[in-house]
């Protein structure tokens, strides 16, 4: 696949899934959880919210650097050849929330205004270094969010 490909797959992606799973490190085990995600437009940040007293907090308050699988899987034997699952891979710091972040997220998420507002949940953002997209089981590409400008 091409770099443009490769962009509007992980854009289409990202567009249609509202759910990823999210994999820290504790220093002694990972951890995967649920999470809601809001990508931004140029694919170089996600942002989520989290509890500040949840174990995957804790995780990335000690060790930002993270994965997140977001996938179109249906769990039919067509996932074999249609699936597509892409890994984020990046790091994820604590980040102001602004009114232009908390409706951006609202936007896609109005259901979720009492956590977006409630002191006891930040607003993360997993900064992307690399995308790892795979697709009919087997074909793995990577793809940089700063190689749209190169």
């Amino acid at each position: 696949m091409n770099k443009q490909t490769l962009r509007q797959t992980i854009e289409s992606v990202l567009a249609s899934q509202r759910l990823a799973v999210l994999s820290t490190w504790s220093g002694q085990s990972t951890y995967s959880t649920l999470i809601a995600i809001n990508p931004s437009r140029d694919l170089t940040e996600i942002d989520f919210f989290t509890g500040i007293e949840t174990r995957k907090y804790t995780h990335i308050k000690a060790n930002p650097h993270v994965s997140m699988l977001v996938d179109t899987r249906t769990n039919e034997a067509t996932d074999f050849r249609d699936a597509v699952a892409i890994t984020c891979i990046g790091s994820v710091s604590h980040v102001e929330k602004t009114t232009d972040r908390i409706n951006a997220f609202l936007t896609r998420f109005p259901f979720l205004e009492d956590y977006a507002c409630s002191p006891g949940y930040a607003l993360l953002s997993l900064s992307i270094e690399r995308y790892v997209i795979v697709s009919q089981f087997q074909r793995v590409f990577d793809y940089e969010p700063t190689d749209d400008r190169k």
